[in-house]
């Protein structure tokens, strides 16, 4: 079972190596370390909700896991959406 994958992105000229980190988000997308990622959650309706909770995904050294960066929970599918990536998208970082 393949868990982790790399895969290079071409942003701004550049290359960047991103790591799959074995998750996929509310819509099957799959999370890359430095995605930027929404935590949501269900309302009594069992549709998603945003929250104001953003930021991005970063491989903790200490518990060797994948967390978004200031957040202490772990990665879910049923708790996070991808909205962009640190590369192509920082200023999403900047408007939290």
């Amino acid at each position: 079972m393949l868990i982790s994958a790399l895969t290079l992105t071409l942003i701004g000229g550049a290359l960047a190596l991103e790591q799959y980190t074995g998750t996929k988000d509310i819509n099957n997308k799959e999370i890359y370390e430095g995605d930027i990622v929404m935590l949501v959650f269900l309302d009594g309706y069992g549709e998603y909700e945003d929250s104001d909770e953003i930021s991005y995904v970063a491989w903790n050294n200490v518990d060797s896991r994948f967390e978004m960066y200031g957040y202490s929970g772990l990665l879910t599918t049923n708790a996070l959406e991808v909205i962009g990536n640190i590369h192509e998208n920082p200023k999403l970082l900047e408007e939290k």
